[in-house]
């Protein structure tokens, strides 16, 4: 018979076959502690007539299961520390409290990549997220170049480029201009796919990106936080019979997740919602779409459906399967109208770090299988959110749910990652930055940007 799923998921990331490997045997030890396997786990049953041998001894039967459960664990801790992490992953440096201690940048100006729609170029440059009127990429400015003047925009200089764009040819007469500072140009391109072959074509020193499966073999990746993929649906407290939140208990199971988005399901009614036709968006967001291709669709039949779904125009109906790709900014607008002047059920997936804070749609809990379902926000006494939660009026009484992004249990959770090549010919500064980022300051700038940090950071004390 077929291993329970929860088994499947705990041997993929013992193995670093997924995106979500184990950080350390303790958390690997006690995910599989946690897992409960059905009760209908089929008995060896004995042919008849065939003898049955006496045992010489009784054995106590609790000293068998300890042995066995024992035995177990101690595999799976060999196992971890044998496969402890992908092949691409980056072995461990020492971290550091502060940026101000991370060595080994030299003067000039460097280029770095990530996808234009991705989740590191709303972090890297929209400002407001850590201090007002600031972006993360003008306060590493900063930091980084603590004795120069700061002369970083609100919005940084970002050269809007194509990968086949050329630098127009220097004039002799120009003065030429030494750089006394670390500078960073943040050069997005429209996939991740290309962000990752410029670093391989030294065109950039390196790149930010959740798409580390198949990376390769030539480059390395190194972890700087985790984020989520939010499902969210219209909220509104004022028509209790349309709230496709309070209909649904406040969670979706990835199948019918899969259902929806492969347009099986047209109707909020077959799910036990409204009754309310059915409308798709993804994001234009590569990395999160890719994600949920894997995690949630998961077969090729599936993701080709999804695919063209994604692309084709469907005839003029009241109903209908086609997909439509919006900025995250734009489908939280669509969503909303469309519940509220179109009698239509919207549904929509992005990264909880941009859908946070956005009281008119509801990011619902996740379930795979026979699991409880896992809420990508909780309150702060630790207990998921529900459609009964004010997320309009008490802002501050709700947050990520860190822990299980952190550890894996939220079934969309991933890792954002700093690829940079595996060549001692080039400059490391594609590590040394990946070292800024693992600070315990670099850290706490991350989660005040919407990211979940690595680890539990104490904020200073002022």
């Amino acid at each position: 018979p077929d291993l329970p799923l929860p088994f499947q998921q705990f041997i993929e990331s013992l193995l670093g076959l997924n995106a979500l490997p184990f950080a350390n045997a303790s958390i690997a030890r006690q995910t599989l502690l946690k897992i409960q396997l059905p009760e209908d786990i089929p008995q060896v049953v004995k042919p008849e007539g065939e003898a049955v041998v006496k045992p010489l001894k009784k054995r106590r039967p609790w000293l068998l299961i300890g042995g066995g459960l024992l035995g177990v664990i101690l595999l799976a801790t060999l196992i971890w520390w044998l496969n402890r992490r992908p092949r691409s992953e980056a072995p461990d440096r020492p971290v550091t409290c502060c940026i101000e201690q991370v060595n080994g940048f030299p003067k000039g100006e460097f280029v770095f990549t990530g996808e234009q729609e991705g989740i590191w170029t709303y972090i890297w440059q929209q400002a407001n997220l850590i201090v007002k009127g600031e972006t993360l990429a003008a306060i590493l400015a900063e930091r980084l170049n603590p004795e120069a003047v700061a002369t970083a925009p609100t919005e940084p200089a970002v050269p809007v480029t194509t990968p086949t764009d050329e630098a127009p040819a220097a004039d002799l007469n120009d003065e030429l201009v030494e750089i006394t500072e670390f500078l960073l140009d943040y050069r997005p391109q429209p996939s991740a796919t290309a962000a990752i072959a410029q670093v391989q074509n030294h065109e950039a020193e390196f790149a930010l990106s959740s798409l580390i499966d198949n990376l390769p073999a030539d480059l390395w990746f190194s972890r700087v936080a985790y984020d989520g993929i939010a499902v969210y649906v219209a909220f509104s407290s004022a028509s209790r019979d349309r709230n496709i939140p309070s209909q649904l208990n406040g969670r979706i199971t990835l199948e019918q997740l899969r259902r929806l988005y492969t347009g099986e399901i047209v109707n909020w009614r077959e799910l036990g919602g409204p009754d309310l036709p059915v409308k798709l968006y993804i994001p234009a967001d590569e990395e999160a779409v890719q994600i949920f291709e894997t995690r949630v669709l998961q077969d090729p039949e599936a993701i080709a459906t999804f695919r063209r779904l994604a692309t084709q125009r469907s005839r003029a109906s009241a109903v209908s399967t086609e997909i439509t790709r919006l900025s995250t900014f734009r489908t939280l607008n669509a969503v909303i109208q469309d519940f509220e002047e179109r009698n239509v059920g919207a549904i929509a997936f992005g990264s909880l770090s941009r859908i946070f804070g956005q009281c008119s749609v509801y990011p619902l809990a996740l379930q795979t299988g026979f699991n409880a379902p896992v809420a990508p926000l909780v309150q702060t006494n630790g207990l998921p959110i529900s459609p009964a939660t004010d997320l309009c009026n008490n802002k501050g009484s709700y947050r990520t749910n860190i822990t299980a992004i952190r550890n894996g249990h939220y079934p969309l959770a991933y890792p954002i990652t700093l690829i940079y090549p595996r060549d001692n010919r080039r400059a490391p500064i594609g590590e040394a930055f990946a070292d800024v980022l693992r600070t315990d300051e670099g850290q706490l700038l991350l989660q005040r940007a919407g990211l979940v940090p690595l680890r539990e950071i104490d904020p200073p004390a002022h």
